[in-house]
């Protein structure tokens, strides 16, 4: 029957046919899988009430094909359910790696970060801090996932020569040039010019080479407002180059919730 189990969160699910679901599940060890949940949608289905994203789930399956077969979830919990503000950067989340994870490529260091940052984000929620906590926490999560792809440069190394990043330094950065010093006359240079938005402080590049740390320790260095919106045009350039032109659909409600 070539069965198989792992522990994994569910990622995403659409309807197939009458009484089915398609599945995209994240587990820790075998990564991202595409599954067919066979009569998932009849009222008296077992699995019915458990697909639900953010829920920490035991599951079964069979096959070898793109699409497995999915034989049975069993819900494990120990994580807190999102609510309120937490909902939509879960949602972020979860797009993320369904839009970056190959399939069938195991990280277990992102699941467990994943499970760390949906936990954290539910806590900030549930002590009335989860708005002005959102930033950070997505700033951390993003780092690491770009690192654990093996996309993030060394943040605290100059990329051509090597060297050391200085806190008080200035620097600019790209997806294809990595991090290069500036000079006093090149600074100056590009802050009377159109790339004075592409200045970064060598703080900024330090807090993301730290954001490895506890989870709290990596939060707190980018709860600084510069260092947060310099990290946030950083990696959304790294984001940018590896999910291409097409929009996150959460990124896109998350900024029309912030009009309303």
């Amino acid at each position: 029957m070539n069965a198989a189990a792992d522990r994994g969160l569910v990622l995403h699910v659409m309807p197939w046919r009458e009484t089915s679901l398609i599945v995209e599940a994240f587990t820790r060890e075998h990564g991202r899988l595409g599954m067919i949940a066979k009569g998932a949608r009849r009222p008296r289905s077992a699995l019915r009430g458990l697909l639900q994203p953010f829920q920490l789930l035991d599951l079964r399956w069979s096959g070898k094909s793109e699409l497995r077969t999915l034989i049975a979830a069993e819900w494990v919990g120990g994580l807190a359910m999102l609510s309120g503000s937490a909902i939509m950067p879960g949602f972020y989340l979860n797009e993320l790696m369904v839009r970056l994870l190959p399939r069938e490529d195991p990280h277990p260091v992102v699941f467990d970060d994943v499970l760390a940052t949906l936990g954290l984000l539910a806590r900030q929620e549930a002590e009335g801090r989860g708005r002005e906590m959102t930033e950070p926490i997505l700033r951390r999560f993003e780092c690491n996932l770009l690192r654990e792809l093996g996309v993030a440069p060394n943040f605290d190394r100059e990329t051509a020569s090597g060297a050391p990043v200085a806190e008080a330094g200035f620097y600019q950065f790209s997806p294809q040039s990595g991090v290069i010093r500036l000079g006093p006359r090149a600074m100056e240079s590009a802050q009377a010019s159109s790339q004075a938005v592409d200045l970064i402080h060598g703080r900024t590049l330090l807090a993301l080479a730290r954001s490895q740390q506890s989870i709290e320790q990596a939060v707190h260095a980018f709860e600084d407002p510069e260092i947060a919106a310099e990290s946030k045009r950083l990696l959304r350039a790294l984001l940018g180059q590896h999910l291409g032109e097409d929009e996150l659909h959460s990124r896109q409600v998350m900024r029309d919730l912030v009009r309303i």
